[in-house]
């Protein structure tokens, strides 16, 4: 079960910074619940995925190829026949730790979930 709590006298956080701040909690509580339930295998894959979502939001993309048609995308890493160890969802902006190293806008979200990986000897 998971219960959060927000302070209404705190100011809310920029979007530019913080675009998922409202669903925080959520979304750290899913991925430490990820990396709990399996240890990844060997061979790995990065991939896309889009959270179906019908309405109106700024984050939302569209995809005209995809059945699934506007939703929320997010990078992730599959292991172990599919499953999801790690995510990083393409609204946010990318880590500071790959952009101060020059790395690229496009792969720093990448990067970043590479490194969450434990141990070595996996193969993308």
């Amino acid at each position: 079960m998971l219960f959060s709590i927000q302070d209404p006298r705190l100011g809310t956080t920029s979007r530019k910074t913080h675009p998922n701040w409202k669903v925080k909690p959520l979304l750290k509580h899913s991925l430490s619940v990820c990396k709990e339930a399996i240890a990844p295998g060997c061979d790995l894959a990065v991939d896309k995925q889009t959270i179906g979502f019908q309405g109106q939001h700024r984050n939302k993309k569209r995809i005209d190829e995809k059945k699934v048609g506007d939703g929320f995308q997010y990078d992730l890493v599959n292991c172990n026949g599919g499953y999801t160890y790690a995510f990083y969802f393409r609204n946010q902006p990318p880590p500071d730790k790959y952009i101060k190293k020059v790395m690229s806008p496009l792969h720093a979200p990448t990067l970043s979930l590479l490194a969450q990986l434990p141990g070595k000897h996996h193969h993308v």
